[in-house]
């Protein structure tokens, strides 16, 4: 990537996946980067499940030079197999749209490692008391009673967002009729029985379909201690109902760990031999709470010195595996943008131009999550026999051609496509190009 044309001091407020992500792709292009993270310097530790990254994600660090840092944590999985409830195979699908996975631990470490040996200041157990978006240079007051400005500030904190919060008090997290349940198993489980050494075995993602549930699983090889990591996706759970799942009060956290094993085992007891074996092997489990935000029309603050990124501004449902890939995207379009600018003035131009790139890419992630939903939550009937007839009929081809630009995805497939074969550095080139070209004829 070409340096930045100016340089700036900006400001990242978190430390995950975005903001570390951002900072470090800031930082290649000359500006100066300071990350404030509220957590310890252990905090990866800390985290739980897995992500799935794609190759919308993955080619953007590989534009950075940074992908096989990354790669060295993350588990290839050379196919997609799908398997009914029961056991029986549905389709095995060739994994050309770069399907790799990690645990979230795994990765948020060595992003750090990546942001801090490129120079970005990273500084943990730093907590913001109050912000201020009405002066020249956005500033934001530490607890510690220390102020510091920037000529931006990038909120990438998360669906609990400080920084959203003070800006849009009103845009806040709804929890959503679905509930995840995340179940490592060591190897010595996966080994005591044919069908589960065969899933341990097997370096494909697995995704296991039945009735108003699914499993997506697969085997963590890199991850210390190694584990068989499952993703049991409730999609007919009703939240404050009972206490399935154990107790789920109104207060209750979006993410728990859980000792009660009786009603997850009863829930999911049709399920083939393999998961009962694991389950009745499971002790204790993550249970995650599926919540979501508001659509936002702009992801900038109304003077311009604040801009969202990742969770912070768009925390859709998991179901299509793209929060993290999100992120990414949003890290490399802003970097680009700040580094066609001239002026600080035109910080402005960059952050309008970066709403009209990802606002509707989003929108239309949220409709795609729609379509999985219905697609594999889907009960016993014509629903899922033609998920099934589809899947057992679907060969994927790289470079598979997208919908047009204007059309919806249809289904589940032509959705995925166009989440995972977009480009987005063509995409914000032409938006900044046409920019340009609209600003000079304007001026003639």
């Amino acid at each position: 990537m070409a340096p930045a044309r100016i340089k700036l001091d900006i400001i990242v407020v978190g430390g995950g996946i975005g903001g570390m992500t951002v900072a470090t792709f800031l930082k290649q292009d000359g500006h100066t980067v300071t990350v404030l993270e509220k957590q310890s310097e252990d905090y990866q530790n800390r985290s739980t499940g897995g992500i799935g990254l794609f190759y919308n994600s993955q080619r953007l660090w590989q534009q950075r030079g940074l992908w096989d840092r990354v790669s060295s944590v993350v588990e290839n999985a050379p196919l997609t197999r799908i398997f009914s409830y029961n056991g029986d195979d549905i389709a095995s699908i060739k994994s050309t749209m770069g399907q790799s996975n990690v645990h979230r631990a795994d990765l948020l470490k060595i992003l750090s490692e990546i942001a801090i040996e490129h120079g970005v200041d990273v500084r943990f157990n730093t907590e913001i008391k109050s912000i201020n978006d009405t002066t020249y240079r956005p500033s934001l007051v530490l607890h510690n009673g220390d102020m510091l400005q920037a000529d931006l500030i990038i909120g990438a904190d998360g669906i609990n967002s400080f920084i959203r919060t003070q800006l849009y008090p009103e845009i806040k997290p709804s929890l959503q009729p679905s509930v995840i349940l995340l179940v490592n198993v060591p190897p010595e489980v996966m080994q005591q029985a044919e069908n589960t050494e065969n899933l341990w075995n097997d370096d494909s993602l697995h995704h296991i379909v039945g009735p108003t549930r699914e499993i997506v699983s697969w085997t963590m090889r890199k991850h210390n201690p190694p584990c068989y990591h499952l993703n049991f996706c409730d999609h007919g759970y009703v939240h404050d109902s009972n206490d399935l799942y154990g107790e789920d009060s109104p207060g209750s956290p979006f993410v728990s760990r859980v000792a009660q094993m009786s009603g997850f085992r009863d829930r999911w007891h049709d399920f083939s031999d393999g998961i009962t074996h694991i389950l009745n092997s499971t002790t204790d489990y993550t249970r995650w709470k599926i919540a979501e935000l508001p659509v936002m029309e702009t992801y900038t603050s109304p003077r311009g010195g604040f801009v969202l990124l990742g969770d912070a501004a768009h925390a859709v449902q998991p179901f299509a595996g793209q929060g993290a890939n999100m992120s990414i995207e949003d890290s490399a379009c802003l970097a680009m943008l700040l580094g066609l600018i001239e002026s600080k003035q035109d910080i402005s131009i960059a952050l309008k131009l970066y709403d009209a790139i990802r606002v509707p890419r989003l929108a239309r992630l949220r409709q795609i999550i729609q379509i999985n939903i219905a697609t594999f939550g889907a009960d016993n009937g014509p629903d899922q026999e033609k998920r099934d007839k589809a899947m057992k009929q679907h060969v994927t081809k790289n470079g598979a051609p997208m919908p047009a630009k204007d059309e919806q995805p249809t289904d589940f497939l032509e959705g995925m496509k166009w989440l995972i074969f977009y480009d987005l550095l063509s995409e914000t080139e032409k938006a900044w190009n046409d920019y340009t070209r609209h600003s000079e004829q304007a001026r003639l």
